[in-house]
């Protein structure tokens, strides 16, 4: 087994890693304010709505989430561990981070945006 370079633990050790693999997640990838973003709605609770977070991912990594274990214990979560798990949302998150905000021709604004 591989270390977990997050929790120094073997991979498999952690509960948020042995929840990534079996929970059940939705994920959309989203971008803006130069950021990668994947909302992640977790589909294993009896309620999906309301557990939705934003989880921020950045030089290929998920390295914050809005969750509450995220956000109260700096710990990194299940939900930064699913979107690692996932390769294709990890790099699409990653690529939208990286795009470069659109200037109009004559120096206006892009209208939309």
């Amino acid at each position: 087994m591989s270390t977990n370079e997050f929790s120094g633990q073997e991979s498999g050790d952690s509960p948020n890693e042995r929840r990534a693999e079996w929970e059940r997640f939705s994920m959309t990838v989203v971008g803006g304010d130069g950021a990668g973003y994947v909302n992640v709605r977790n589909d294993s609770h009896e309620d999906p709505g309301e557990h939705i977070y934003s989880v921020h991912v950045a030089n290929g990594r998920a390295d914050d989430c809005s969750c509450p274990h995220a956000a109260h214990r700096g710990a990194h979560c299940k939900h930064q561990r699913a979107v690692e798990q996932r390769p294709l949302i990890l790099s699409s998150a990653d690529a939208a981070g990286a795009q470069t905000p659109r200037v109009a021709a004559d120096g206006g604004e892009v209208i939309g945006e």
